[in-house]
């Protein structure tokens, strides 16, 4: 018997065009007519049933759906189309917290959490000792919120919800809360609630959690399902179509300096091409612009641009599983003995490359970024990790899906370390390998636009300054108000690339 039937779904938002802040401005926009949007399909034609008992899974890259789709079987967001049925009582663990209040005390914020999940008072006053036995924090029940840590803060609203006793559990990344043993209690719950028979759908980017706990899986990429079936097989799926980088490896967007003039090209990888938009117009043109290749035609090679040498070119690169191949010869191929080979820096599962100019003297480190945070930079250039001569930073992007970047910010040379998680961009200015709100830049974003695509930096005006920019459906959108927001007005879009 099914306990979720979700049949032909679809959801849009309307992306605007004008940012409006008040009320005023909405009033003066649809009077003037200037209320413009563009609408963005989040999730299309969407079905599939989930069995009571099952453990499904859904996976994806950033932007592909999943988040709003467990919105919608969580009633948070209605569907446009198509229609979802329901059997059981469901616990949603979409925000770990949603109706908290911070003035309130504990014991007075787990009766409001458990009613925003459904669950009355005399249910939730049957339970209340558990749930503070649970999150460890019988000490301080009478403590207002204000004054909880953010571990405490989401190890109650977790066990708040977990011993609420639901049907049907929907897990959007919710457990990674907390320190490790909390994890692994949080985990030995969710065996526990498999092996009592309960619904548990589960979105997460980490993989062998998805492994260990789910009977089937479900791929979306783009608003659409790829791919459903089989665990083991969905994740091979996910595999090929992102690469380690979590981005798909037939269009992958890159920016790179080919001829030195301190502009950076627009770049697209695919199937081991290399399409270099040498006239800056935004689309490729075969007979001015520049086609290299074949480079990087193994499965999971991971393409990246990086000045080697430091004459202000950029030389064509492939990472593949923590060997770095590097095109010095510009021909767009790698031949042995000419071309340089170095490594093994890298190929732990997760590991993403990147080339960095951490220093500033025009030359571009290796480096990579382990899920985490960690961050590791060759600073002494010979393709090897040396504990006590490189350098290593961290914990920097610890989140799931976190996608790591090098961005050179400020135009002094030297390129900062920066994380895209969602629809932000947070880069550390201070360059200590962390990342506080108040001293570091202020976050870029959020934008739904960035929400969708890939983020790249690229110096595209050649004044030593990379912009944020984000790749969407072989269009290009450059930040140009710099504040990560990609309103009409404060972007360049340019493409399609391909015509």
């Amino acid at each position: 018997m099914s306990a979720i039937t979700v049949d032909n779904i679809s959801k849009k938002f309307r992306l605007p065009h004008h940012k409006k802040t008040t009320l005023f401005q909405h009033a003066l926009g649809l009077m003037k007519r200037q209320m413009t949007y563009e609408e963005f399909w989040a999730l299309r034609d969407i079905s599939f049933e989930v069995e009571k008992g099952e453990t499904l899974g859904i996976i994806g890259r950033n932007g592909s759906g999943k988040s709003t789709l467990l919105k919608i079987l969580a009633k948070v967001l209605y569907p446009d189309s198509g229609t979802v049925q329901i059997s059981g009582k469901i616990a949603s663990f979409l925000e770990l917290g949603v109706g908290f209040q911070p003035e309130l005390t504990a014991a007075e914020n787990i009766y409001i959490y458990a009613s925003v999940l459904g669950i009355s008072r005399r249910e939730t006053g049957m339970v209340y000792d558990q749930i503070l036995d649970f999150a460890e924090l019988k000490r301080f029940e009478d403590m207002k919120l204000k004054n909880f840590s953010s571990g405490m803060y989401t190890r109650l609203a977790f066990s708040t919800a977990v011993n609420c006793n639901p049907d049907i559990m929907l897990v959007d990344e919710a457990l990674a809360v907390g320190d490790t043993a909390f994890q692994k209690k949080c985990m030995a719950k969710i065996d526990e609630f498999k092996a009592q028979g309960k619904t548990i759908i589960l979105v997460s980017h980490a993989m062998d959690t998805v492994r260990k706990i789910c009977d089937r899986t479900v791929l979306l990429h783009n608003g659409v399902i790829v791919s459903l079936g089989d665990t083991d097989s969905v994740i091979l799926d996910y595999a090929s179509l992102s690469g380690s980088a979590g981005l798909k490896p037939e269009h992958i967007p890159l920016a790179v300096d080919w001829d030195g003039d301190g502009r950076q090209e627009l770049c697209l990888f695919k199937h081991g091409l290399w399409f270099i938009d040498m006239d800056h117009d935004g689309e490729f043109d075969p007979r001015s612009d520049k086609k290299l290749g074949p480079f990087g035609v193994q499965p999971g090679d991971i393409p990246l641009a990086i000045d080697w040498d430091g004459d202000g070119r950029q030389d064509l690169a492939i990472y593949r599983q923590g060997k770095w191949y590097i095109d010095i010869n510009r021909n767009g191929t790698f031949e042995p003995g000419e071309d340089l080979e170095l490594g093994p820096f890298g190929g732990q599962p997760g590991d993403i490359p990147l080339a960095i100019d951490w220093d500033g003297d025009g030359r571009q480190e290796m480096a990579i970024y382990r899920p985490g945070g960690k961050w590791l930079i060759d600073l002494n250039r010979n393709g090897i990790f040396d504990p006590g001569e490189d350098l290593e930073l961290g914990p920097f992007g610890v989140h799931p899906g976190d996608v790591p970047m090098a961005i050179g910010w400020d135009g002094d040379g030297r390129q900062d370390l920066a994380i895209f998680r969602k629809d932000t961009l947070y880069i550390d200015t201070n360059r200590d390998g962390l990342y506080r709100e108040g001293t570091d830049l202020a976050p870029l974003g959020p934008s739904p636009l960035a929400e969708a695509g890939t983020p790249l930096a690229i110096d595209w005006q050649g004044n030593r300054r990379q912009d944020y920019c984000i790749f969407l459906d072989g269009n290009w959108y450059m930040d140009s108000e710099r504040n990560g927001l990609f309103l009409e007005g404060g972007y360049i879009r340019f493409g399609p690339f391909f015509r």
